[in-house]
């Protein structure tokens, strides 16, 4: 299974079974989102927030966000993850 994730003031996704139709997966508490990562193994999104210095994580649909970073950042952009290092 295909899966489009896209990154703007909120993170969509779309699981291309209906081409056209993107679901919203976090919609608040973002002001400049830049970095999207995703696990595909725990099936978990990573993502950095520049406007408030943050790196979060969610499920796919979006639930059980969590704040994993929010201390000592500079305007995080980018992330990265190795689903198969542990």
């Amino acid at each position: 299974m295909a899966v489009v994730f896209i990154l703007t003031l909120e993170i969509y996704v779309n699981f291309l079974i209906i081409p056209a139709c993107f679901q919203t997966v976090i919609s608040a508490g973002l002001e400049s989102p830049s970095g999207l990562a995703v696990d595909w193994v725990t099936q978990k999104l990573y993502w950095t927030d520049a406007g408030l210095d943050r790196i979060e994580v969610a499920n796919m649909d979006g639930t059980l966000r969590t704040l994993l970073v929010w201390e000592n950042l500079d305007r995080p952009r980018d992330i990265i993850v190795d689903p198969e290092q542990q």
